[in-house]
């Protein structure tokens, strides 16, 4: 029996402090929904990846109770539009985007292509660049998440990175590879690697990099030791 992880739907809360990093795997994905319960504001990055797993900025939201901004590519100017109450603090506010045939789109509601709030012409190649969905709160805030891929896609785990925290850091494995991809790959394709180390030169001899992969986690600030809570997934049986 195989044992595949789907996300169904993500909950949490996100500080301003905090990135919380790969929160879904977005590959092949061109829309989601999501709640969203906050105060002041919110960001949400549409990344591609590096052979690193670095983002790569593609497109970037930022939702703020009068004015909400897209950003395509880093840097840029801003695309702007008028956003009077947009945001909730005491209740859930239901927003879509997506990215396809050559628009990305923010909407309100769950109906994805309805309600639209601002629509912004793109290089429809561009849509296979987003990989990895980032989001983050507003300054000196949090936000309630709840969040839904269009496609049911394997995710990716996800860690939270601090300015002032160090990595917990699990070993799933460690390989040799004549091709630095390779690791890469390898890493995608276990469910729990979220990063990985590979050495910059070749061993002396083989020609074979030592690659590492990690389950990485950011701990909370000191003095404290304790791991970030991680949020709750659901399982799928084949």
């Amino acid at each position: 029996m195989s044992v595949r992880l789907q996300v169904l739907t993500i909950k949490f809360t996100s500080k301003s402090d905090y990135y919380d990093i790969g929160i879904a795997d977005l590959t092949g994905v061109t829309s989601f929904t999501f709640d969203v319960k906050t105060c002041e504001a919110i960001a949400l990055y549409l990344c591609g990846v590096n052979i690193y797993f670095e983002c790569v900025l593609t497109y970037s939201w930022i939702l703020r109770n009068d004015v909400t901004d897209l950003y395509i590519g880093y840097p840029s100017d801003p695309i702007s539009q008028n956003t009077p109450n947009i945001l909730d603090c005491g209740s859930f506010r239901a927003f879509w985007i997506s990215w396809d045939k050559g628009y990305i789109q923010l909407g309100a509601g769950r109906d994805i292509g309805k309600e639209t709030i601002l629509m912004h012409s793109i290089d429809h190649t561009a849509t296979s660049d987003v990989k990895v969905l980032e989001v983050r709160a507003g300054v000196n805030g949090s936000a309630e998440w709840d969040i839904t891929p269009s496609n049911q896609t394997r995710r990716k785990a996800f860690f939270r990175k601090h300015p002032f925290c160090d990595p917990i850091a699990e070993i799933l494995a460690n390989l040799t590879t004549h091709d630095k991809e390779h690791c890469a790959h390898e890493c995608l394709s276990n469910l729990r690697c979220n990063s990985f180390n590979i050495d910059q030169s070749p061993e002396e001899g083989t020609g074979l990099y030592r690659c590492q992969l990690k389950a990485t986690y950011l701990g909370v600030p000191h003095p404290q030791a304790s791991a970030l809570p991680v949020d709750r997934w659901e399982m799928i049986y084949n």
